[in-house]
């Protein structure tokens, strides 16, 4: 008998949700249009891993919100097989992402207080990391290799204390 009430119970939920779903109104349509393009460009140098180290910096050089420091170069090529379209990065990291300024924050248990880790590309163009891909962020797919720039530097929210600067992020070739 004790396996017959848990089974009881099931149906009777399963027969709920069921019913529940037939007394709900028709609110409307939801029409979905895409279109899946070929991965037409894919990265050449690195691999699928960069390690960008900063420089050391003086705690004295970040004491007001938005001063920055150690503005570091990096890039990442792409090699791609055929010309068309525009071809961007875009840069996500969930766990060390700062929802108010877009950038990394520093994550351990010596990172730096007040410290962001702030991207931009090649045109000056403030990155988020939040795995948005902003107009203007793009660059024309040419056939053959493709160098995709930007810089990597510490952003002070106020005054910094000295600490770690560690946290990494995850990255998409996005084509359109």
């Amino acid at each position: 008998m004790t396996t017959f009430w848990p089974k009881l119970q099931s149906c009777a939920l399963l027969a709920a949700c069921v019913c529940a779903d037939l007394d709900a109104a028709h609110a409307g349509v939801v029409a979905v249009a895409g279109r899946v393009l070929p991965g037409t460009c894919a990265v050449k140098s690195g691999g699928d891993t960069f390690e960008v180290s900063l420089p050391r910096v003086d705690a004295d050089r970040l004491r007001a919100a938005g001063d920055e420091a150690a503005h570091t170069a990096w890039f990442v090529d792409l090699e791609c097989a055929a010309a068309g379209g525009q071809v961007a990065l875009g840069f996500e990291s969930p766990t060390h992402h700062d929802p108010a300024t877009g950038d990394l924050a520093p994550q351990g248990p010596n990172a730096a207080a007040n410290l962001r880790l702030a991207l931009y590309d090649a045109a000056g163009n403030r990155k988020r990391f939040d795995g948005s891909v902003h107009p203007g962020q793009y660059l024309p797919v040419i056939a053959g290799p493709i160098r995709l720039q930007y810089l990597l530097v510490y952003r002070a929210l106020g005054r910094v204390s000295p600490g770690r600067a560690d946290a990494n992020a995850t990255f998409v070739i996005v084509h359109i």
